[in-house]
């Protein structure tokens, strides 16, 4: 009976602990990540122990709670002697109770899953409100036993209220970055589905050309092979996610030409190759007096769509960005790597903006201690009216 009757008042602390470790880890602060030697390998294990971690915490946590419930009821017995007393002692047992007569409601104490060093992770709703709570209170208290020890007045409490009022304001630059951090994640998705869509445009062309290389049409011997061993990669590129793509794609046109153990010269000559063949297969007539009529558009001779021809890096061929070709190899590969830089400064900031997201969640807990104080000092002056009874 006694430990249905304790089980909520322990999950309260549990849950509390949880999303104090998942936002400590948050924000560098804490790890839920050690390595053990076994003594036979030279090589180090990584163990995981998250729950490892929160017993640590947990013992201090519930210790801190024990405080908190008797400054509780010092501040109720301040407040409203013996009355005040008995009333906050009902409320703080009622879970209690509600937890031995089986009619505590279910709640999901603690995450689905626990993400390491997730930036921009707090735990479970029901942690964070657990340790809202906990400030809630602890403001109240501290600052109904504050205003009885000082004797406190309006003075105080006009300070106080200037006080609440500027980290309000505080609330609303949150506010303004979680706007600017939404656009930003927007930007970093189209950039990402301009990678995978502009991959998947290229493969269609390289596939087209594998087929003629195949039946004969095309004896480009190494552009050739380079079409029947790249689809792989434009395949990978079309359907990766962007921290892969970030990780294993190259920094150079040339990189991206390149297959398997490819020298610079042999991806130059591809480039010649598939230039050589667009000019046969689109070309260009010249009217005079600098005047060119570009190649119809046709089944073979497409102009490249502009979200997949944004840069031509190296100035080569730079034709392929001005009319129709058959295989737009220079302005997709210069869009990825432009696109590359890109996704690596979005990727940043919103890695930037998830890490301060924590310390924002930790702003906020402190902020519940203000508001339990603004309670305290409302309580406090109608305690102190002669005309007002609590």
């Amino acid at each position: 009976m006694l430990i249905k009757f304790l089980t909520p008042y322990f999950l309260f602390c549990y849950s509390a602990a949880y999303s104090i470790l998942q936002t400590l880890d948050g924000t560098g602060l804490a790890s839920t990540i050690r390595y053990e030697n076994n003594g036979v390998s030279a090589f180090a294990t990584m163990v995981f122990s998250p729950d490892e971690q929160v017993g640590i915490m947990l013992p201090v946590i519930i210790i801190s709670m024990v405080v908190i419930i008797l400054l509780l009821l010092t501040a109720a017995y301040v407040l409203r002697k013996i009355t005040g007393v008995i009333i906050c002692a009902i409320i703080l047992i009622l879970p209690g109770l509600l937890a031995m007569s089986g009619y505590f409601p279910a709640i999901r104490w603690l995450p689905y899953y626990y993400n390491i060093g997730g930036a921009g992770e707090v735990g479970s709703p029901a942690g964070m409100s657990c340790l809202v709570i906990a400030g809630i209170l602890t403001g109240w208290a501290v600052l109904i036993l504050i205003q009885a020890a000082f004797r406190a007045g309006e003075f105080f409490r006009t300070v106080f209220d200037i006080f609440l009022i500027l980290t309000a304001a505080a609330n609303g630059i949150f506010w303004v970055h979680d706007k600017e951090v939404s656009s930003i994640q927007s930007a970093h998705q189209e950039t990402s589905r301009d990678i995978n869509s502009s991959s998947a445009y290229l493969l269609k062309q390289v596939e087209y050309y594998d087929e003629q290389c195949r039946s004969g049409v095309v004896k480009n011997a190494l552009s050739c092979q380079w079409a029947s061993d790249i689809q792989g990669k434009l395949n990978d590129y079309t359907y990766q996610l962007p921290s892969v793509f970030m990780q294993f794609t190259p920094d150079t046109v040339i990189g991206l030409y390149k297959a398997h153990d490819m020298s610079d010269s042999q991806a130059e000559k591809i480039r010649e190759e598939l230039n050589e063949y667009n000019m046969q297969t689109c070309p260009e007539k010249q009217l005079g007096q600098g005047v060119t009529r570009l190649a119809p558009s046709s089944r073979l001779c497409q102009e490249t769509p502009i979200q997949y021809c944004g840069a031509i890096i190296e100035n080569k061929y730079i034709h392929a960005a001005l009319g129709a070709v058959a295989i737009a190899s220079e302005c997709v590969f210069s869009s990825l790597l432009r696109n590359k830089k890109i996704l690596n400064k979005e990727g940043n900031e919103l890695s930037e903006s998830a890490r301060s997201s924590n310390f924002r969640w930790l702003w906020f807990i402190l902020f519940s201690v203000f508001l339990g104080g603004k309670v305290a000092t409302l309580m406090y002056k109608m305690r102190e009216s002669s005309t007002v009874k609590i």
